[in-house]
């Protein structure tokens, strides 16, 4: 059976590790709202699901949030990481980003060497 359209939704804002109001500034829906969507109190009409597939930060969800599919191919995601490469990609660059954070403390004497090397560890252990 598929997912209701409003657990959709929490997964995709919990997935941006987004609070129900950052979600809701960000798609322009009322936390309120947003809030009845996380607690299956409400399902999402068509006015708000196209505000949530029209944002940048949740367009590669449309195919999913729409059909339950992927196509990573093309960048059609979902929020879970079932089948997606561009999750993947995704999270890996973060990754590098957060260990080159963390080198330039080391260079600057913020870290100590031990420190860096934990901090990476457990970085690259996600």
């Amino acid at each position: 059976m598929p997912k209701p359209l409003s657990e959709k939704i929490k997964l995709i804002r919990n997935y941006l590790s987004m609070s129900q109001s950052k979600f809701g500034e960000l798609v322009g829906i009322s936390r309120g709202v947003i809030k009845k969507y996380d607690e299956g109190t409400s399902e999402i009409g068509s006015t708000n699901l196209q505000k949530v597939v029209n944002s940048p930060e949740c367009f590669k969800f449309t195919l999913w949030l729409l059909t339950g599919k992927t196509a990573s191919a093309v960048g059609q995601v979902s929020p879970t990481g079932e089948g997606s490469d561009v999750v993947r990609q995704e999270k890996a660059m973060n990754m590098i980003a957060h260990i080159e954070r963390l080198a330039a403390l080391n260079k600057d004497g913020i870290l100590t060497d031990l420190e860096y090397s934990h901090f990476k560890e457990k970085l690259l252990s996600l």
